[in-house]
């Protein structure tokens, strides 16, 4: 439905009603989110630091599944929360990798992350600086036959976080896993509606879907060699969606006809590590149109049209 105001000849406004309401929809989902996390954070920050002081660590569970992560800048210093709370989890994983880039290697790493080394931690240094793409970058390919998990390094993971992955992978084989995803939306040119205008963690009953977009804070599961090769190439990558790797994954995981499954999680997926929110990276990717302007690159890299994210069965 679109609303057109005029005076006289001249058009002054035209607002499509969906998108209006997909905003104020957006607005809520973010409020509810927010106040979630304002409850339970203290508890789960607690948790984690309870888990290291205790000196936990990793027990071998050879469940073939390996948590990846990269880190930069001042975010170094809170990493090893992220990490002990993905390691203080129900179902635990084999190992948790951490790819850091030349610059984040220059200076001294933190005695609390380097302490987890000895529980089940890996660190890999001087990677390339592929920004947000080393999370899965280098263990797709270092561990080809594996489960890969990504998480974020600015976030805390509830316990049942990774169990919920695992569960909803085993259910659903073939298709990556993530525990939050927004919705894609396309006019009827086939052109896709600015980022801003897409449904923002979206928790309808359709949990598979084309249209799934996966976000990366709230973690996700991939099964082996769930990626096109193209999709591993830095070069490509630099060009189309250095700055949004959710964007770049989704794109490439529809050109291979991978759908993306939400799992069953909680209002709270994840909590924000105080202190480590920047507002550059949001400012480029949508107040400034990164990510419409990734998209756009990386659908035409892809070979993609509105058709790949439509749920409608031709024939």
């Amino acid at each position: 439905m679109t609303v057109v105001v005029k005076r006289g000849d001249r058009m002054l406004k035209r607002m499509n009603f969906a998108q209006f309401v997909n905003k104020a929809r957006n607005k809520i989902i973010f409020f509810l989110q927010d106040s979630s996390s304002s409850y339970g954070y203290q508890k789960r920050i607690e948790e984690v630091k309870q888990f290291i002081a205790n000196n936990g660590s990793l027990c071998p569970a050879q469940n073939g599944c390996i948590v990846s992560l990269t880190s930069y800048g001042e975010r170094i210093n809170t990493v090893h929360l992220a990490i002990a709370s993905i390691m203080d989890q129900t179902v635990q994983p084999d190992q948790v990798v951490l790819y850091l880039d030349k610059d984040t290697c220059s200076d001294p790493l933190p005695p609390e992350l380097l302490t987890l080394c000895d529980r089940g931690l890996r660190i890999v240094r001087n990677v390339e600086n592929i920004r947000g793409h080393k999370k899965y970058f280098y263990a797709m390919q270092e561990y080809p036959d594996k489960t890969i998990v990504t998480i974020d390094d600015d976030v805390l993971y509830p316990r049942k976080a990774l169990k919920q992955l695992i569960t909803a992978s085993k259910k659903y084989p073939k298709c990556v896993i993530a525990r939050r995803v927004h919705r894609v939306i396309f006019d009827r040119q086939g052109k896709p509606l600015r980022y801003t205008d897409w449904l923002f963690a979206y928790r309808g009953l359709r949990r598979k879907s084309n249209d799934n977009i996966l976000t990366g804070c709230g973690g996700t599961l991939f099964p082996p060699q769930s990626l096109p090769v193209g999709a591993l190439n830095a070069d490509a990558i630099r060009r189309c969606a250095l700055s949004a790797d959710d964007i770049w994954l989704s794109c490439a995981l529809r050109s291979v006809n991978r759908v993306i499954y939400r799992a069953a999680a909680g209002v709270s997926l994840f909590w924000e590590i105080a202190g480590t929110q920047t507002s550059a990276l949001n400012r480029e990717n949508i107040d400034e149109g990164g990510n419409d302007k990734a998209m756009g690159l990386t659908m035409k890299y892809f070979g993609l049209a509105s058709e790949n994210f439509s749920n409608r069965r031709k024939g």
